[in-house]
């Protein structure tokens, strides 16, 4: 992701409940450990994500796809390849927190090697709910090592 992208990410962001603002999203490319995705149809941005990479482990921070894209494999996309870039860099496993609502994303997680490690009450607001911790242990064959 380039800083030409942002304004593009923020349209993204308003889409949702608490959205990330452009400060926000420039931090991520200003931060060192971090890692920023976008996913284009060639025209526009229609999805992204960001994490932090501190080896062994990374956390996945922000993954948002327009609402217009949407079940149709950006999200999908977007993880995957975030998870193969953190595993050529050393991660071994990967943490994220979800809305307890979003039952559609937490099913996306399951079916790509996500599993759940807990809750953390009232952790988001607008609106409130609670959070699911998962986590993903990459393989070595992710970062071209035979397992």
């Amino acid at each position: 992701m380039a800083a030409s992208d942002v304004a593009a990410v923020e349209r993204i962001e308003a889409q949702f409940s608490s959205p990330w603002v452009k400060e926000q999203i420039f931090a991520e490319l200003e931060r060192d450990s971090g890692v920023s995705l976008i996913v284009d149809d060639l025209q526009e941005v229609v999805g992204w994500c960001c994490g932090i990479l501190l080896s062994p482990e990374a956390e996945l921070l922000k993954i948002a796809v327009a609402k217009s894209w949407q079940r149709q494999g950006v999200a999908s996309l977007l993880l995957l390849e975030f998870a193969t870039l953190l595993a050529g860099n050393g991660a071994e496993q990967i943490f994220l927190e979800a809305r307890s609502a979003n039952i559609p994303a937490l099913m996306l997680y399951q079916q790509l090697g996500w599993v759940e490690q807990g809750k953390r009450k009232n952790y988001y607001n607008n609106p409130v709910d609670d959070a699911v911790l998962l986590i993903r242990n990459l393989t070595p064959e992710m970062n071209g090592k035979p397992a």
